[in-house]
């Protein structure tokens, strides 16, 4: 295993919005914001739901052709948990083709998002509800290789994400970030970027405190990781304690804004959102935005 440099540079400022729900709304001041501020959407797009539910699946497919037709960038995780209907299903299980297949069905999923611009190994591979199936960087690693394969199958022109292998996201023990996907002799020539989630359920409620969460990984000051560029793939600033229309959670998204584009820092935000009725409506779930959801 031959050592591999640092990337001297961060991967540049862009800001996407996950869930996407945005784009199939009719609330036109939804979809406006969506145009004014937004780089492009990070489209989740299951396992499950391309072999068992194409309803579902095509829906994912219809939001990508929509964000084209905007001219936006398209974020798709290819993941391999379970659909969720709210917070006490989530990530209740993995259902992922077998290793020996899954390349193909990556490449088959990709050839269905043609103009991704981002590809990403799975949402949070790193934790999963059913104890017996987490995994450990180790067994993270080939399943990385099996995407890099996928993305050659399906054409793929763009970045490979996957999550960073930091110990202490990672469930089992005897992990060694040494055995994780960013020490591979192994790399996708468009570019490869390590994917954090410093701050989703967090409880910081200053900007200070939740800049210095999320610089604390970077090297030498940098949006570096081990290996790649950071992206922050899901970053929530409002957390569970702050709202999204008030004061304090517009301070909160003024400065991760500023802090992204002064360190050229991609991110994707989670909270801003329009759901449903019956996925986070309790409040439960992290995120508020009155201005597009009717049910809060």
């Amino acid at each position: 295993m031959g050592a591999q440099p640092r990337p001297k540079n961060p991967a540049g400022f862009e800001i996407y919005e996950c869930w996407g729900e945005f784009l199939d709304t009719q609330n036109r001041m939804a979809l406006a914001l969506f145009e004014d501020c937004f780089d492009g959407v990070r489209i989740m797009a299951k396992f499950d739901e391309y072999f068992n539910q194409p309803q579902t699946f095509a829906k994912w497919v219809r939001r990508a052709e929509i964000a084209k037709q905007m001219g936006k960038k398209i974020h798709l995780c290819i993941d391999w948990h379970n659909t969720a209907t709210g917070p006490n299903d989530y990530h209740d299980y993995v259902q992922r083709p077998t290793l020996n297949k899954l390349a193909k069905a990556v490449g088959a999923i990709i050839k269905e998002f043609p103009n991704a611009s981002i590809v990403e190994v799975a949402n949070e591979p790193y934790y999963v509800q059913n104890a017996q199936q987490r995994i450990t960087i180790k067994e993270y690693h080939p399943l990385v290789l099996a995407y890099i394969d996928g993305c050659s199958i399906g054409n793929h022109k763009g970045i490979l994400l996957a999550s960073q292998s930091s110990k202490g996201k990672w469930n089992k023990p005897g992990n060694k970030v040494e055995d994780g996907w960013e020490w591979s002799d192994t790399r996708w020539q468009p570019g490869m970027w390590e994917g954090l989630h410093t701050a989703v359920l967090h409880t910081h409620t200053t900007p200070n405190d939740l800049i210095a969460a999320l610089t604390d990984h970077w090297y030498q000051g940098k949006a570096i990781g081990y290996q790649h560029e950071i992206y922050e793939s899901e970053l929530a600033p409002t957390g569970k304690l702050l709202k999204t229309n008030t004061t304090a959670g517009a301070q909160m998204y003024s400065a991760v804004l500023n802090m992204a584009r002064q360190e050229r820092l991609p991110i994707c935000f989670l909270t801003i959102d329009g759901r449903s009725p019956n996925f986070g409506a309790s409040g439960n779930w992290p995120g508020a935005m009155g201005l597009v959801n009717a049910y809060e």
